[in-house]
C-alpha cells in the first residue's frame, strides 16, 4: 500500500507507523497536492491493489489447472 501511494504523482508524502506491536491498528499519514485529497488517493490505491490481486489470483488458478494431471 505504502509503495502504491508513493507511486501516485499526486502524493507528496505517505507513511505509516504501528503504535505498539500488540495493538491491531496503525496510523497512516498521506499528504497530497492541493488538486486531490488523501481519501481519493487512498481509495485509488486500494482499488488498484484489488485489481492486481484479482489478476494474480486468476493467473494462479489458470496455472494450477494447467499443471494438474488430467482426470481419468
Amino acid at each position: 500500500m505504502h509503495r502504491r501511494l508513493l507511486a501516485n504523482p499526486q502524493v507528496l508524502f505517505a507513511g505509516y507507523k504501528m503504535p505498539h506491536p500488540l495493538e491491531h491498528r496503525f496510523v497512516l499519514n498521506i499528504q497530497t497536492r492541493p488538486t486531490t485529497t488523501p481519501e481519493a488517493v487512498l481509495i485509488e490505491a486500494v482499488l488498484t491493489l484489488r485489481g492486481d490481486l484479482d489478476l494474480l489470483n486468476k493467473q494462479y488458478k489458470e496455472d494450477i489447472q494447467r499443471i494438474q494431471p488430467a482426470a481419468y
